[in-house]
């Protein structure tokens, strides 16, 4: 069973994590959405895309970076 102060931290962090997102193009967005929740690799990625694999990993690669400088996360 989840407790109330940690139900609130869960909504909380992801309200930053949703707020984070509001800052990457819609390129980076859209790999970063393919690659970290649907779970696909970075080939796959770039093949769903339809664009190079070097374009795949850097939208991703660059989209993780405003993200943890967003969120404050360590490199």
């Amino acid at each position: 069973m989840v407790g109330v102060q940690e139900e609130g931290n869960r909504r909380v962090e992801s309200e930053r994590v949703t707020h984070a997102l509001t800052f990457l193009s819609d390129p980076q967005r859209e790999a970063i959405e393919l690659a970290s929740v649907g779970g696909y690799t970075q080939r796959e990625v770039a093949d769903l895309l339809d664009i190079p694999l070097g374009a795949a990993k850097t939208r991703i690669r660059e989209g993780m970076i405003v993200l943890r400088d967003r969120l404050g996360v360590g490199s």
